[in-house]
């Protein structure tokens, strides 16, 4: 059998496998009082400094009050939880995710139990079909989270359709991109050939200014956004944003063995100009630098088999084994392998590059 069809097959068998019944919480008691006593707290906005031994109270899912441990009284009616020798966080986002039906049972309840509270889906089940018809699953998901029926992250956007090619006729690409807006999508998600000259970009850019909505997503190595009036979303994926930095990048085919040659070419100005425009017009950067496969573990620096088993225990047995399946059929052949270590290590941590690994 080929690589596909065992894919497949491992796909097939995974969605049988995992139709059991979500995991669920108690429904949450709004007006509940929650305290949360001695715990350390990790101040985010502070450099990450640790306040110790404090006090925590929440309110009908609102923080009311933080100080230290017995700076304010403890009402009676207050459910207490001992924090002693925990640490406290804000909860974290993960701004590129892709749900699929079965979400509640596979993926959910893992971005929670490693404190993932909030996410930013960038392709849900509708955005695998064309069809516009396709209703997402969300809506009814949030209101299953926030009524404890299942454990889940709060979806802060979710998009159901991929931009991959357009339009041939004349008009269609406006009607699109008109009804996509009409479906209350937040955003264009561009996944537009790499390649893609930069007049189909900029096609696109055009329409959904005029239509009032804004795009995201993938950048064609081309396409050029500085100096432009178009404001870019998102950019998604490391290498997109490595490619418009380098004078070798609208020659870049996505492969791992041509990324040494954007780091030959890698041209700081052209960086700086590029960076500037993304903050003069909000634009973010979301590197999605590990893979849901779990492919990426291939590539991880001093990884080793005690990393691996801590992220896979609260990974589903069908879901690890079709990790399991996928790494060993590999987007990525050892060929392509073998540049990790020369892109990774000696220049990102050579003087005088933007950013450097701890």
């Amino acid at each position: 059998m080929s690589a596909i069809g065992v894919a497949v097959t491992a796909f097939l068998i995974t969605n049988l496998l995992a139709m059991s019944t979500p995991a669920k919480l108690s429904a949450p008691q709004k007006r509940a009082s929650i305290v949360i006593l001695g715990v350390n707290i990790v101040d985010s906005s502070a450099g990450g400094r640790i306040l110790k031994n404090q006090m925590i109270e929440i309110e009908g899912g609102v923080i009311r009050y933080i100080g230290e441990a017995g700076s304010k009284p403890v009402a009676a009616s207050a459910t207490v939880v001992s924090g002693d020798g925990k640490y406290l966080i804000p909860g974290l986002w993960d701004a590129h995710i892709h749900t699929l039906r079965l979400s509640p049972q596979l993926h959910f309840p893992l971005f929670i139990a490693n404190g993932v509270t909030s996410v930013r889906d960038m392709g849900n089940a509708c955005s695998w079909s064309s069809s516009l018809g396709c209703v997402s699953d969300h809506q009814n998901w949030m209101k299953q989270i926030e009524a404890g029926v299942i454990v889940g992250p709060r979806i802060v956007q979710t998009v159901s359709y991929h931009l991959e090619e357009l339009p041939k006729k004349s008009g269609e690409l406006e009607q699109l991109i008109s009804t996509l807006k009409s479906k209350g999508e937040p955003f264009i998600k561009l996944q537009l050939n790499d390649q893609a000259a930069p007049e189909q970009f900029e096609r696109v850019m055009k329409i959904a200014n005029e239509r009032g909505i804004e795009v995201s997503g993938h950048l064609p190595f081309a396409a050029n956004l500085t100096g432009t009036s178009f404001a870019f979303g998102s950019l998604e994926h490391d290498l997109y944003l490595l490619a418009h930095c380098a004078d070798a990048g609208k020659a870049f085919n996505g492969k791992d063995s041509e990324k040494p040659a954007l780091l030959a070419t890698f041209n700081k100005d052209k960086c700086a100009l590029l960076l500037g425009d993304f903050v003069n017009k909000g634009t973010a950067y979301v590197p999605t630098h590990v893979a849901s496969t779990g492919q990426d573990l291939r590539y991880a620096v001093g990884v080793n088999e005690q990393d691996i088993a801590l992220a896979n225990q609260y990974v589903v047995a069908p879901q690890r084994w079709i990790w399991s399946i996928l790494r060993k059929a590999g987007k990525t052949d050892a060929e392509e392998q073998k540049y990790w270590p020369i892109f990774i290590q000696p220049r990102f941590n050579s003087p005088g590059w933007p950013c450097r690994l701890a």
